[in-house]
């Protein structure tokens, strides 16, 4: 849809915090292309690796505004099918500090 690069920098996600280069290959929609209605792209306008908080919720504004469809990527241990066609953008967050563990509801909270 209308996201850029330039879009996300205007909504402030630092612009070292987007991927370029070969860093940014193979993001991780492994869902089976058979079960996808939609045409699938080969790229994603942008794939960000967040830094912190602020700049995913910058992200996901961003993308709302836009319209846009966002496949957040943690540590690629699960194959998890959220999309229907292709990302415009994917969003890699990387949690390395549980916070909280409520066992009753299996609700982590990570940072």
């Amino acid at each position: 849809m209308g996201v850029t690069v330039e879009t996300l920098i205007r909504a402030g996600v630092p612009a070292e915090e987007i991927i370029e280069g070969p860093d940014r290959d193979n993001p991780a929609d492994t869902w089976p292309m058979g079960l996808k209605r939609r045409p699938v792209r080969s790229d994603p306008a942008a794939v960000v690796a967040a830094g912190s908080a602020a700049t995913v919720g910058s992200v996901l504004r961003a993308a709302a505004s836009a319209g846009a469809t966002v496949q957040v990527e943690g540590a690629r241990t699960n194959v998890v099918g959220c999309l229907d066609g292709s990302p415009d953008v994917v969003l890699r967050v990387a949690m390395d500090r549980i916070v909280d563990l409520d066992a009753a509801s299996q609700v982590v909270t990570a940072e």
